[in-house]
């Protein structure tokens, strides 16, 4: 299961323990925002998912302090031919900092403690600089 133990978000959190953790150096200009992806893949009940995932682990989510948007949306159309993401889901924060703070609050604990009510495919998080460029 995913674990957020390490408080610079830096430890790997996917269902892939053999693959490395690349960690690159935060840039010294500030981003827009610091990002949470989490990309999920081949739900075993998709219906039930989509459910669970709406009506339980959203909720616990916007929960986590300093959120400042969450976007999620099923994959329609990938270039991957095998284990295309199902779901993608991007949770902002408005500066590491705060990203920070966040991965070690009761808040992101009870998040990463429900995985495993619904979580039935793989998992993957990322955690990104954003910036807009409209």
């Amino acid at each position: 299961m995913p674990s957020f133990s390490d408080p610079t978000g830096r430890t790997s959190s996917s269902h892939h323990p053999s693959r490395p953790e690349r960690v690159r150096p935060i840039p010294d200009r500030s981003p827009s925002l610091i990002t949470l992806v989490a990309v999920h893949t081949n739900p075993a009940d998709p219906a039930e998912f989509d459910r669970y995932y709406a009506e339980v682990h959203i909720p616990l989510v916007r929960k986590l302090p300093g959120v400042t948007g969450i976007r999620y949306g099923k994959v329609f159309s990938s270039s991957l031919e095998e284990n295309a993401p199902y779901l993608i889901c991007n949770v902002d924060f408005p500066d590491r900092e705060t990203f920070d703070a966040a991965l070690v609050s009761p808040e992101m604990q009870a998040c990463v403690d429900d995985l495993p009510f619904f979580v039935t495919g793989q998992l993957d998080l990322h955690h990104a600089l954003a910036d807009d460029h409209l």
